[in-house]
């Protein structure tokens, strides 16, 4: 449990009250909709794999995780901050 509140964090953004909340949000969300995600990718595709999805969520939110600490170094509040603040 203690790691899906760091991924929450992360994933919202860390300098902000806001950023866990939203983080916890989208990675709620995900997690929930996993499923009914992975049958749609299913039948647009032909994979079937995709249908499996709802069984990996760990294998799911880790791939996440990679993605926010790669690429979103500072949470999704964070990046619209700096993008705002260009602006």
């Amino acid at each position: 449990m203690a790691g899906a509140v760091v991924l929450m964090t992360l994933v919202g953004g860390l300098a902000t009250f806001s950023g866990p909340l939203l983080g916890a949000f989208v990675v709620v969300t995900i997690e929930n909709k996993l499923g009914e995600i992975g049958n749609a990718l299913a039948q647009l595709s032909g994979i079937d794999w995709f249908a499996t999805l709802g069984d990996s969520v760990t294998l799911v939110t880790g791939a996440i995780f990679i993605i926010c600490v790669l690429a979103f170094r500072r949470g999704i509040m964070g990046e619209l901050a700096s993008r705002w603040a260009k602006h």
